[in-house]
């Protein structure tokens, strides 16, 4: 701060100027930069003047700027305070040609302040406010969470086949559908499939009828060529008919449920865009046994270990 008696010999000692109705006082170390300070102030001090986001003070006394080393000090003598305002500017971090516009600014602000709302922006005076009227209720619009991944469409496919029960045969072939909601870089694949074969015993045959669902969790590879590693649960039907040759032989037929875990690698080729080829391999094991039993002791279903070749085409999104 300026002590009084400095501010009196400096007001005293150097010649004043009046601009836009405030009497200043510039320090002779300054006397190169004068000019253009108080041009950049009369500037200012008019701009905010018409400007009602600043608050229109009565006009100081007098403003001095003292030279202190690298640093100004800025003195405002108020007529409304017993003690004026002051500001330090420290210069040496500035080029020569931006401290004009640095003290003038300073000056600006402690004659003529800017109001700040309590939202630290700024705002018009208080008597130049409009009434709070009413307001309508904000309205929240949900959208996506940044950077999430929308849920879409996997494609469709149609497979065909052959898959075969480790201990309880026969060779099952047949095809089917699959589909599935992908998001991002994984998918939830939905297939249903009906497969069908024949099992030859010296007393007759048995036709066996396996239509089965699969529901996969599987990674979704990008780009034309990939591999698609999945794993979840299938489990379907077993129906089993048998016709007799032999003429002492009894016909019969069977029906139960089936289910257990499975796991498939597929690898996945996209041509020619939506066009998608798929050759894979899938394994599991039967937890929940169907049987049918022939001659008493042959058995034929699903139970056990399992494993299956399928090939796809389809499209993709």
């Amino acid at each position: 701060m300026i002590p009084a008696v400095s501010l009196a010999v400096l007001l005293a000692s150097s010649p004043g100027v009046v601009v836009q109705g405030v009497p200043l006082v510039v320090d002779s170390c300054l006397d190169g930069e004068r000019d253009e300070l108080i041009t950049i102030l009369a500037a200012e001090l008019r701009g905010r003047s018409l400007d009602r986001r600043f608050v229109d003070r009565p006009k100081p006394d007098a403003v001095a700027v003292e030279c202190d080393g690298s640093a100004v000090r800025i003195a405002v003598a108020s007529p409304a305070a017993a003690v004026g305002a002051t500001a330090t500017v420290e210069l040496g971090a500035f080029q020569r040609r931006t401290r004009p516009r640095l003290i003038a600014l300073t000056i600006a602000e402690l004659i003529m302040p800017a109001s700040v709302d309590a939202l630290g922006e700024t705002a018009p005076l208080a008597s130049n406010r409009p009434a709070p009227g009413p307001q309508a209720p904000a309205t929240v619009v949900a959208g996506p969470r940044p950077g999430a991944r929308p849920t879409a469409w996997s494609g469709l496919e149609a497979l065909a086949g052959g898959r075969t029960p480790a201990s309880a045969g026969p060779l099952l072939w047949g095809g089917g559908v699959r589909g599935g909601l992908r998001r991002g870089g994984l998918a939830l694949l939905l297939d249903l499939v009906y497969e069908q074969g024949t099992r030859q015993f010296p007393i007759g045959t048995v036709r066996l009828q396996v239509p089965s669902a699969g529901l996969f969790l599987s990674s979704m590879p990008a780009g034309r060529l990939g591999v698609r590693l999945a794993a979840g649960l299938r489990g379907g039907m077993v129906l089993a008919r048998g016709s007799a040759q032999d003429a002492g032989a009894a016909q019969g037929s069977h029906r139960g449920p089936w289910a257990g875990p499975a796991v498939a690698a597929t690898l996945v080729a996209r041509p020619l865009r939506p066009v998608q080829l798929a050759l894979g391999v899938e394994g599991g094991w039967a937890l929940a046994r169907s049987f049918g039993v022939v001659a008493g002791s042959e058995r034929v279903g699903m139970g056990g270990s399992w494993i299956g070749l399928q090939v796809a085409i389809g499209v993709t999104p």
